[in-house]
């Protein structure tokens, strides 16, 4: 395709050099050479235009200060013995290994805890493959 393409531009512009030679029927080559382009008369300068000066932006409102979170551990979920209090915690874990005999071994779980009105319960549930 592009060896097409390159072919027909190189002709294009082969047979628009020799295009005076076209011209020429009874009398001299010099006389019907291909019509030269015209030269372009000069333009005018653009006027400078002159704006107003751009207005500036109001200052970016500032952020308040926001207080930090603060999250209950898990000793501040167990501890609670608040008749009204509910919370649960939820603790996962997961990673992987190369074993002695070069395989990828992977280990990980997820421990449960829930506070309903002071009754404590913990759920957890591990995994190994090997």
């Amino acid at each position: 395709m592009m060896g097409n393409t390159l072919f027909f531009m190189i002709a294009f512009i082969a047979a628009s050099t020799n295009a005076n030679f076209a011209w020429s029927s009874a009398g001299s080559r010099e006389d019907h050479k291909f019509p030269i382009f015209p030269t372009f008369p000069t333009f005018p300068h653009f006027p400078k235009l002159n704006f107003p000066p751009f207005p500036s932006f109001p200052p970016f409102p500032t952020f308040p200060n926001l207080p930090s979170v603060v999250i209950p551990s898990k000793h501040d979920l167990i501890n609670n013995d608040n008749p009204n209090f509910s919370g649960i915690l939820v603790s996962s874990s997961s990673s992987s290994s190369l074993g002695p005999d070069g395989k990828v071994r992977k280990s990980g779980g997820t421990t449960v805890f829930t506070n309903d009105g002071g009754v404590v319960k913990e759920y957890s549930s591990k995994y190994k493959f090997k």
